[in-house]
């Protein structure tokens, strides 16, 4: 058996809101619903605050909210495909965290599927435009 253990950099943040729209309607949502989510992630600023301090309001144009209910949902439904295409290994989801395992007769066996299925992955990711932390990814 052979495990990976990915992690994203800035996952929430990265999410495109051009991509999780068409993610949205090709899960089924309604043109309705998915124009409320749509509006719910547009017009949104952020600042930077020490004690009293406020630094200068910056316009957000990628990621979904943390600390809400909908940014984890969201993203979930986001990377929903992710692993669609993967034939030869499994894999399991929680929020950001993503786990690739494969099996095989020996260890190389089982090492060369798990890249396999790691190709196709980090593939999907780069159409997502979300980028892999190396230095947290674990094998």
């Amino acid at each position: 058996c052979a495990s990976l253990f990915i992690d994203l950099s800035k996952a929430f943040d990265t999410v495109d809101h051009a991509i999780l729209k068409h993610r949205l309607l090709s899960l089924g949502l309604s043109r309705h619903v998915v124009s409320w989510f749509t509006n719910y992630l547009s017009d949104r600023t952020q600042c930077i605050k020490c004690e009293n301090l406020c630094s200068e309001l910056l316009n957000i144009h990628t990621g979904v909210p943390q600390g809400s209910i909908l940014g984890p949902l969201l993203f979930i439904m986001y990377i929903n495909d992710l692993g669609q295409n993967v034939s030869n290994a499994s894999m399991h989801f929680y929020a950001d965290d993503t786990v690739i395992y494969s099996f095989g007769s020996n260890f190389e066996k089982a090492i060369e599927s798990l890249q396999k299925a790691f190709d196709v992955v980090q593939h999907t990711l780069l159409e997502l435009k979300l980028v892999l932390n190396a230095e947290k990814t674990k094998l």
